[in-house]
């Protein structure tokens, strides 16, 4: 690892990308507080950041440029709040988690709507022609810009982050529960990687001593989709702790298994919530919710 995570970050043509806010040049900046740990306002610099690369999960154009910065910040230990960094890597991968909650994420539907986008480049151009003046014409033209750059930059975003997971693996083994616990709900995102995450998640799970963060690996292991990790998921459907109970549940619902002593689970979880954690990041720790979400799956 290079001893400055932010080698390179002015060789990057900021200026010359966009975000959700126009031009792309003020992202150093907001790399260089979450480096610093700097935080003025309301919002850390990573929540800044997020907000003008993600907002409200529309990945944009600079957004995939970010990503080896936000890698390199996230495995160096000299940093705090790395977990922040993870998360926001998780943003900047699929846009916001919780629109794929309880089912996991596809990423086969953002590949196949670029090529959509893409093939359609005749009707574009023809919509574009029956423009009635000069001013309608640019604004359709920047539309359809818009569209083609926002869809390559779904695909593009997603696809840098999961070249970057094998190098995060070292971070499910970190000191910190919070950057633990990140780091296995980031694994959850990326069904085409499942052979290489599921041993990495069970591993995390079995040796995981903090409950929401063990909690999480077990979610992460549901939404990746994949029935060989039913039996392992089965066994903490009757753990003594309520928070590997619970995502023992969930994550079986999601993998269709819906028998009585899972659907009992969740009710009882809907009834008593374990308390919320930054371990738990999965929709924000809200236990109860998760649990309404996946019995509203059997239904």
């Amino acid at each position: 690892m290079t001893s400055d995570p932010l080698a390179g970050l002015d060789d990057v043509p900021w200026a010359q990308l966009q975000h959700s806010y126009g031009k792309a040049d003020d992202v150093p900046g907001h790399l260089r507080a979450m480096q610093a740990g700097d935080w003025e306002g309301q919002y850390p610099p990573s929540a800044q950041l997020a907000n003008h690369i993600v907002h409200q999960g529309t990945r944009s154009q600079a957004a995939v440029y970010t990503v080896p910065f936000l890698v390199r910040m996230a495995l160096d230990p000299r940093l705090v709040n790395r977990h922040r960094f993870v998360a926001l890597l998780g943003s900047i991968a699929i846009g916001l988690g919780n629109d794929y909650l309880p089912n996991g994420y596809d990423p086969r539907e953002d590949r196949d709507y670029l090529e959509s986008v893409r093939g359609e480049a005749d009707d574009r151009a023809r919509w574009i022609a029956e423009a009635t003046d000069d001013e309608q014409r640019k604004q359709r033209e920047e539309s359809c810009e818009q569209v083609l750059i926002d869809a390559e930059a779904a695909v593009s975003s997603y696809d840098a982050v999961r070249e970057a997971l094998p190098a995060l693996a070292v971070l499910l083994t970190s000191d910190s529960p919070e950057l633990r616990a990140e780091t296995a709900n980031l694994f959850a995102w990326f069904p085409e990687s499942a052979s290489t995450s599921i041993p990495l998640l069970k591993g995390f799970v079995a040796d995981e001593a903090t409950p929401g963060a063990a909690a999480t690996g077990v979610v992460a292991l549901g939404l990746l989709g994949d029935p060989v990790v039913v039996p392992f998921i089965k066994s903490y459907l009757d753990s003594p702790v309520v928070e590997l109970r619970w995502a023992s549940a969930f994550a079986l619902t999601r993998l269709g298994i819906v028998d009585p002593a899972v659907v009992d689970v969740l009710i009882q979880v809907v009834a008593r919530p374990p308390e919320k954690t930054e371990t738990m990041s999965f929709l924000s720790g809200c236990y109860g919710s998760l649990a309404e979400m996946a019995l509203a799956e059997t239904s």
